[in-house]
């Protein structure tokens, strides 16, 4: 009887994200210099499994593209571009990489053959330490360049890196993990982010030599992650700390995996996505947060007593939604409380039942005046956080933006 009482659940979770016309982008790649094709460069929608390489000709065409989206261009020996695609741009392109230059930084690295405890640290902060992160590895680890660099005071020094436009910011405040996007503000600042630190700092940065390849065994997918820089800011204790990473993801499935192994992904995958910032973000776009479990609550002060109470919050007036994106509006600087309830990891459904005592508690913050959704659940401007537990979800939970839940079979 449970068993299918949650298949007919299935119908009210399984978030029905609206279709829209998919296009297809064809082009040639070329060495800005030699004005030569280049071959086997890596071309992938960021954060989705939809990616190609280009063929000897160094010619590619890259389909299923549904719009706005990020496209990628990924190769070993050149710089990595990515080109933003809305409803104007053109879709037949050619496109120039600019070959790699290594350059040494002037700064004085120290503890250079800490090698293996750098390597666990990232590992932790950048893959997790919950269930999935533990199982997921880097396969190439190699390719990582640790600098641990001890500065006495550099409070209001802002970290500059050059030659990227960045699709993702992981920010860390007192120990919860968010996601965000680049904001338009970073890449007028030449992407330089402001690192708050006090006179006992340190500053641990991660680059690489190559893109940088994550197995996540869990949840049957590859990453090849183009990872331009993780920057972190150890201020006195362990715990006082933040950091944040700029890099683009391609998520490539395990390909001809037995039935028996597709429906132990499924049901991973699934366990990662509830509770999750794209699970919630899919939910607000399409108006189903109490169906997929959500109540939103904010303190608001009672004249009576003096004091802050929680109310229930609705989004109605505060969300405009136009084809594939929406706008959240007039919340800049607030936060809300999160109460996220299920039965054995599946949502309840709020509008037929009350909370059960199943119930996780995150936070959600609104950087911005305007702040943006789409219908996949991404947040590509950089304006909204989580906070613990849905911010605690890391890269090795991480789900790509074209994921949609299946029924188990």
């Amino acid at each position: 009887m449970k068993h299918k009482l949650k298949e007919l659940w299935f119908l009210f979770i399984l978030l029905p994200i609206q279709t829209f016309a998919q296009i297809t982008i064809n082009g040639a790649v070329i060495d800005e210099e030699a004005l030569q094709p280049i071959p086997y460069v890596t071309i992938y929608i960021n954060e989705t499994t939809i990616g190609t390489i280009t063929n000897i000709s160094g010619r590619f065409t890259i389909e299923k593209v549904m719009l706005p989206c990020e496209i990628v261009f990924s190769h070993i020996s050149y710089e990595t571009v990515v080109i933003s695609f809305d409803q104007n741009s053109e879709t037949n392109i050619n496109v120039e990489l600019k070959p790699k230059v290594v350059e040494l930084g002037a700064i004085e690295v120290t503890d250079k053959n800490r090698r293996e405890e750098n390597l666990r640290h990232f590992k932790e902060r950048f893959l997790g330490t919950d269930y999935w992160g533990k199982h997921a590895y880097f396969e190439n680890d190699s390719v990582l360049i640790f600098h641990l660099i001890k500065v006495k005071d550099f409070s209001g020094i802002r970290w500059n890196s050059h030659n990227f436009n960045p699709a993702r910011l992981w920010h860390e405040s007192s120990c919860s993990f968010h996601q965000l996007s680049a904001t338009e503000k970073e890449k007028q600042d030449h992407h330089s982010i402001l690192l708050p630190a006090d006179s006992s700092s340190t500053l641990f940065t991660v680059n690489t030599k190559g893109p940088l390849l994550v197995n996540l065994p869990l949840l049957g997918y590859r990453l090849h992650i183009n990872l331009i820089h993780y920057t972190e800011v150890q201020t006195g204790t362990d715990r006082d700390y933040r950091f944040h990473t700029l890099g683009y993801f391609y998520f490539q499935p395990e390909e001809d995996a037995s039935k028996r192994k597709t429906n132990r992904f499924r049901k991973q995958r699934l366990n990662a996505y509830f509770n999750s910032d794209r699970h919630f973000c899919r939910s607000l776009f399409n108006n189903r947060l109490k169906e997929n479990g959500y109540i939103l609550l904010f303190n608001i002060l009672n004249p009576e007593t003096g004091l802050y109470e929680l109310k229930e919050f609705e989004f109605d007036k505060n969300i405009i939604r136009t084809g594939n994106e929406a706008k959240i509006i007039g919340l800049k600087n607030k936060s809300l409380h999160i109460e996220y309830s299920h039965n054995y990891g599946w949502p309840v459904n709020l509008n037929e039942r009350k909370s059960t005592s199943s119930l996780v508690f995150s936070k959600i913050y609104f950087l911005k005046d305007t702040c943006t959704i789409r219908a996949d659940g991404s947040r590509p401007d950089n304006s909204i956080m989580f906070g613990s537990k849905i911010g605690d979800k890391r890269v090795g939970a991480m789900l790509p933006n074209d994921y949609e839940p299946e029924k188990e079979e």
